[in-house]
């Protein structure tokens, strides 16, 4: 048992992966980000609308992006 747990502790890539979400999703603005596209399939600019923000609104969607939460039409 302990070595099927020291195993799977092993997998530093999956960690990396994991550790990077939660750093994603714990930036308020990705995170307003993602509850308002939840509702409603909205562009940059309507973003920055809804959300009262800066055009720091294409910074965040790309980093959403290269971390596979959202996809670009």
């Amino acid at each position: 048992m302990e070595k099927s747990i020291h195993s799977r502790i092993e997998k530093d890539e999956q960690y990396a992966e994991l550790v990077a979400l939660f750093k994603t999703l714990a930036d308020e603005a990705q995170l307003r980000i993602m509850f308002a596209i939840s509702e409603k399939e909205l562009c940059v600019q309507e973003l920055t609308v809804v959300l009262n923000v800066s055009s720091l609104v294409s910074y965040q969607m790309k980093t959403l992006k290269s971390m596979k939460l959202v996809k670009q039409r």
